[in-house]
């Protein structure tokens, strides 16, 4: 059941099943910035939840909110530079006219990022490939799985896949640097395929739809670390 405030536009909605009621927003404490309200709950239509990785383009370092807002004082001490990759699982819009947004939920839990800030774009959606791919280690050294699409030693996780491991992995998406990025399979966790040139996997087995775009380099140079 939903029903309208007379004056406000507030909606308030009955939870099925309950006698309690829930409402879409409330007055918001920043109307000097044009935010009348502080919204509660979103329409679903602005809400998508999936597998998304985003590609870093603005010419400044980004911060990580800690929310889905732009403003810096809820930035936390993480941050991107042009060409850095995130995966996300939610892109939320936003519901304020001030060109601000989609903002994106990462995928780790770090917090959140936004694809334009006052209606400059700062974050380009990459493709993702979703299909089944085999590939194996080939730095001596092993290979560390990472928390986000990046060759980063922050994003480091427990997982450490000897050199000579075969790898399966269930999406890719690749950067503008031509680096490829796999994800691997039943862990939300990725792979990188080179790292300045010099392979870290090699692919074995691969296929991905619509079409298959695999293009990698054979075992050769290796790097000094995970």
């Amino acid at each position: 059941r939903k029903v309208q405030h007379p004056t406000t536009g507030i909606n308030f909605y009955r939870v099925q099943g309950t006698e309690g009621w829930v409402f879409d927003r409330r007055p918001s404490s920043k109307k000097k910035a044009g935010y009348d309200y502080r919204y509660i709950l979103l329409d679903e239509s602005m809400v998508q939840t999936g597998d998304f990785v985003y590609e870093c383009i603005g010419k400044k370092r980004i911060g990580i909110r800690e929310t889905p807002e732009v403003g810096d004082n809820n930035r936390t001490n993480l941050s991107l530079e042009q060409g850095d990759l995130i995966s996300a699982n939610v892109i939320r819009k936003s519901p304020f006219p001030h060109g601000n947004g989609p903002f994106l939920r990462l995928s780790d839990g770090s917090g959140w990022l936004f694809e334009n800030k006052y209606n400059e774009q700062l974050m380009k959606r990459l493709s993702v490939r979703k299909g089944y791919w085999e590939l194996k280690v080939t730095n001596p050294p092993g290979l560390a799985l990472r928390r986000q699409p990046r060759d980063e030693l922050t994003l480091r996780m427990d997982t450490k896949y000897p050199a000579g491991t075969i790898v399966r992995c269930t999406h890719m998406t690749q950067a503008s640097s031509g680096v490829k990025f796999y994800r691997v399979k039943g862990i939300d966790g990725w792979v990188f395929d080179k790292r300045e040139g010099e392979p870290m996997l090699v692919l074995l087995s691969g296929q991905s739809s619509p079409r298959n775009e695999l293009n990698f380099s054979n075992e050769g140079s290796s790097s000094n670390r995970l």
